[in-house]
C-alpha cells in the first residue's frame, strides 16, 4: 500500500510540474515583459544626470525626449560630477543604471515620466524626465 501511494504521489508531482512549465519570464534589456515588433527608426538617446549645490541644479539633460510609436529606443544614462544616478520610467517598464544602455520599443503613444532611482543629494526627488511617444 505504501509503495502504491508513493508511486501515485510521485506521478502527481511530475504531472503538476509538467503542467506548470517554466516560471521564468523572457525580458529584454529594458525589462519589458512583452515583445513588441519594431516598426520605426532606431533612436539613440544619451541622458546625463546632473547635480549641484541647490535642489534646482539636479536635472536630467535632456529633460524631455520625443520618439515615434514603433521606434526602437536605445537609452544610455551618464552622470556628471561623480554622483551616480539611475533612471526608472515605470510606464514603459524601463530601468537603466549609470553607464548602461536600455533598449526598448516605444509601443504605446503617450507621455511617460521618469525618476532618479539613486539617492543622489538634496534635489533627488525633483529631477524631472519625460519621454513622449507620438
Amino acid at each position: 500500500m505504501k509503495k502504491w501511494l508513493m508511486i501515485v504521489m510521485t506521478m502527481s508531482m511530475v504531472g503538476l510540474l509538467a503542467a506548470c512549465g517554466s516560471t521564468e519570464k523572457q525580458e529584454n534589456s529594458a525589462g519589458n515583459e512583452e515583445s513588441v515588433p519594431a516598426t520605426g527608426e532606431v533612436k539613440e538617446v544619451t541622458v546625463v544626470g546632473k547635480t549641484g549645490d541647490n535642489p534646482e541644479d539636479f536635472t536630467f539633460e535632456p529633460a524631455e525626449v520625443v520618439v515615434n510609436k514603433g521606434d526602437t529606443v536605445q537609452l544610455t544614462l551618464d552622470s556628471e560630477g561623480g554622483v551616480p544616478h539611475g533612471l526608472l520610467i515605470p510606464g514603459l517598464n524601463v530601468k537603466v543604471e549609470e553607464n548602461q544602455t536600455a533598449e526598448f520599443v516605444a509601443s504605446q503613444a503617450g507621455e511617460y515620466l521618469g525618476k532618479c532611482t539613486v539617492l543622489c543629494g538634496v534635489g533627488h526627488a525633483t529631477m524631472p524626465f519625460k519621454i513622449i511617444v507620438k
